[in-house]
């Protein structure tokens, strides 16, 4: 299930941003490589938009351009 919503979240935002040109939804394909929320210099890291605090731990994110 948590998988299905991960796919579904990523795919809608593509779809939203380079089919209906929504240019708002294009943030949520904006990430950084990791999701991982290590502290670095004592700052946590804000979570990939769209996600909770913690939720995406785990997760790479690559993208050809």
């Amino acid at each position: 299930m948590v998988l299905n919503n991960t796919n579904k979240h990523f795919t809608l935002a593509m779809m939203d941003c380079h089919l209906k040109q929504q240019l708002d939804k294009c943030e949520y394909l904006d990430l950084s490589s990791s999701s991982n929320q290590v502290a670095v210099d004592g700052k946590t890291p804000k979570p990939w938009k769209g996600f909770d605090h913690r939720y995406s731990t785990g997760m790479n994110w690559h993208m050809s351009k």
